[in-house]
C-alpha cells in the first residue's frame, strides 16, 4: 500500500496545526496509564498527527494535561 505524501509547502510551523492538511491525516490519542490495568486511559489525553513528506515528516501534538508539574511528578520514576 503506497503512502500519501504531503506537500511541506502547505503547512506553517506557528504551532496552531489549523491548515486543511492537519484535518486529512488520522489523528491518534487513546494512551493508557503504565503500571496500571490496559484499560484505564490518562484523563487528560493527549492526540497528535503525523504529516509525511517527500523530505521531511510533521508531527504536531496537542497535549491536554492541565498542570505539567503534577505529570512530571508522578511520573519522574519511571
Amino acid at each position: 500500500m503506497e503512502k500519501k505524501l504531503f506537500d511541506a509547502n502547505s503547512i506553517t510551523l506557528d504551532g496552531r496545526m489549523d491548515e486543511p492538511v492537519w484535518q486529512e491525516v488520522t489523528e491518534y490519542t487513546g494512551f493508557k496509564r503504565a503500571r496500571t490495568a490496559a484499560t484505564q486511559e490518562v484523563p487528560n489525553q493527549s492526540f497528535f498527527r503525523i504529516i509525511p513528506c517527500e523530505d521531511r515528516i510533521y508531527i504536531g501534538m496537542k497535549c491536554l494535561v492541565q498542570d505539567c508539574k503534577v505529570c512530571y511528578e508522578e511520573n519522574k520514576d519511571r
